[in-house]
């Protein structure tokens, strides 16, 4: 009889140290998560917003306010999610947004900081066709369900905004929508290629500057340039769009080729310094583009 209990007790002390461990876990991956969050969020709100971020902020119960809610959670959980993380954001993200994922099952991949080589090698890439993915790579890949991530953060901008009644019909988004979430997707990788503390995560990352990059085998700056042109259409021959585009194309004649890495601490500053620059020439000029944007507009600059 004693043994029994001896049995019981020791069952218990284990369960219960199981229960506390997998609390203890989720409550650091929530913190990390809080802190990944905020980072982005910062960079992201300073190259949207420029000198307006503050009074732009300050109202927080309004239609700004819960589309800034919907960017932000929407691009997190589009390329950062994993594991247990953004699940309470998922929740609020759902009832703001609407017809998404019940849960995110449909896109948990069960992964560390090697997630990224899932989801962050560019808005078009398709990573069913990686030929680099091992066999237990290529079931993350399916896990991670980088489709429907893309629609998550599509449906989300799609109602953030107003991009017009056919956008979003039968998955079919109008260009700007695309273009405009394509746009936050850059910015959130061109921060992990700034902030990233292993050299060889580089390679989970879509390259900064390639060679000869194409529409098949794009860079970061090829992607934002065209995504730029698409969502500043109508303001080509403006003097701040052109300073934009003028930027980007000499960060690239400076960086040369940023596509392959040796792993070493020095690939790891170069890379950074170059994102860095990038994110410096966005903040400079696109905030001010973006105030000429109806969509925008609509917005973010309706009470102003």
């Amino acid at each position: 009889m004693k043994r029994v209990l001896s049995f019981f007790l020791i069952l218990s002390i284990c369960f219960v140290g199981f229960v506390s461990c997998t609390y203890a876990e989720q409550g650091l991956l929530e913190h990390k998560a809080k802190h990944d969050t905020r980072e982005h969020n910062d960079y992201l709100e300073k190259i949207i917003f420029g000198a307006n971020e503050s009074s732009i902020k300050s109202d927080k119960t309004g239609k700004a306010a819960d589309s800034l809610r919907i960017l932000e959670y929407a691009v997190m959980i589009c390329l950062d999610q994993f594991n247990e993380y953004y699940t309470n954001q998922y929740i609020e993200l759902k009832r703001l947004v609407p017809n998404l994922p019940d849960s995110l099952d449909t896109i948990r991949v069960k992964a560390g900081s090697d997630h990224r080589q899932y989801t962050h090698k560019g808005w078009n890439y398709d990573y069913t066709t990686d030929k680099a993915f091992n066999d237990e790579q290529r079931s993350k890949v399916e896990q991670a369900n980088w489709p429907e991530r893309k629609e998550i953060l599509l449906k989300s901008v799609n109602t953030a905004f107003d991009f017009g009644r056919l956008s979003g019909l039968f998955g079919n988004y109008n260009k700007k929508c695309d273009a405009f979430a394509a746009f936050m997707y850059y910015i959130h990788v061109l921060l992990d290629h700034s902030v990233t503390s292993a050299p060889y995560d580089i390679n989970y990352m879509i390259p900064i500057v390639k060679t000869t990059p194409s529409a098949k085998n794009p860079d970061i700056i090829f992607e934002l340039e065209n995504y730029l042109k698409i969502i500043f259409d109508d303001h080509l021959n403006d003097t701040n769009f052109k300073s934009l585009i003028s930027d980007l194309d000499f960060i690239r004649l400076k960086a040369g080729n940023l596509e392959k890495y040796s792993y070493t601490d020095n690939d790891l500053t170069i890379d950074k310094q170059y994102a860095d620059e990038i994110l410096d020439v966005l903040s400079r000029y696109t905030w001010v583009l973006l105030q000429k944007e109806d969509f925008f507009n609509e917005v973010f600059y309706a009470n102003f």
